[in-house]
């Protein structure tokens, strides 16, 4: 969507409403959406939630829970991952706040905490920007004035919940894989849609690859949102509930399992790697005979 000059100018004036972006820390989600909205408009404050809550159990019972669910290799691999995101790459919401710091940053446990809803409410904002945090209550979406959006890596209602990418490659749902940006309601991933679009990928990418395009992709999605709402030019259209799939965390078998079906897609590349593609239901329905 065209921005014009004069909705640029303004958002560097300060008469642009009042954003407050919502995150969580050390993911590098966050990043991406926290930039283009420092870019595009009046962020008045950052408010980063804690990647980890232990929620009554011992930090020695969640290790062991994500060790169960992951392999050892892969609680590895996630591990050099967040700390190549914060260190190697910068991808990650402490350091866009470093490089702002005249926008107020706020590490907090969790968002819904009277005392960081209350902090909340004190910028005033017209608009909430969600990304990657926990459900947020009623009380916490009743704060802005025009509302409150999150960006999810999905077509939704297809592929609620925890990770979105990863169920769509192991169900084959090739062409569920994109972004949407939706108002927030206190049911997760259940508001009307403002804006959504397939995301081109080449099948034989990793998850993570085909996420890293994903999150690029949404956060100037969630820019555009945020005009689409100042401006009232925003056309939701509702969010069909009674078709919505909702996953949680996968199991260890189900990860090797599309391990090995990524294996196998890459090993149809041949000498190159194929272009990126947006997948529609017809180019699934094809590759799944084949595949028979």
């Amino acid at each position: 969507m065209d921005v014009s000059p004069e909705q640029i100018t303004a958002s560097h004036r300060g008469d642009h409403p009042r954003v407050v972006a919502l995150t969580k820390r050390s993911v590098m989600s966050g990043s991406p959406f926290v930039r283009s909205l420092i870019r595009d408009h009046n962020v008045v404050a950052i408010f980063a939630e804690s990647r980890i809550t232990y929620r009554g159990r011992s930090a020695l019972k969640y290790t062991l829970n994500r060790i169960r669910e992951r392999g050892l290799s892969g609680v590895w691999n996630r591990i050099w991952r967040t700390v190549a995101q914060r260190y190697v790459y910068q991808e990650c919401v402490e350091v866009v706040a470093a490089e702002h710091p005249e926008i107020p940053y706020h590490s907090v446990q969790q968002m819904n905490d009277p005392e960081v809803v209350e902090r909340i409410r004190s910028f005033a904002p017209d608009i909430l920007v969600v990304g990657a945090t926990r459900l947020l209550d009623a009380e916490v979406l009743s704060i802005p004035r025009l509302g409150a959006i999150n960006i999810h890596g999905s077509m939704l209602p297809r592929n609620a919940g925890l990770e979105p990418t990863f169920w769509a490659l192991y169900n084959e749902e090739f062409d569920a894989i994109g972004e949407t940006v939706h108002l927030v309601v206190p049911e997760m991933d259940a508001g009307p849609i403002v804006l959504q679009e397939p995301v081109p990928f080449t099948l034989g990418e990793t998850v993570e690859e085909i996420d890293d395009r994903i999150i690029r992709r949404g956060a100037d999605m969630a820019s555009e949102a945020v005009t689409l709402l100042a401006t009232g030019q925003a056309e939701t259209r509702a969010l069909d509930v009674n078709r919505r799939t909702c996953n949680g965390r996968p199991t260890l078998k189900q990860r090797r399992e599309l391990s090995s079906k990524i294996a196998a897609w890459r090993a149809t590349w041949g000498s190159a790697k194929p272009e990126p593609r947006v997948w529609d239901a017809e180019d699934v329905d094809r590759c799944q005979t084949a595949s028979q």
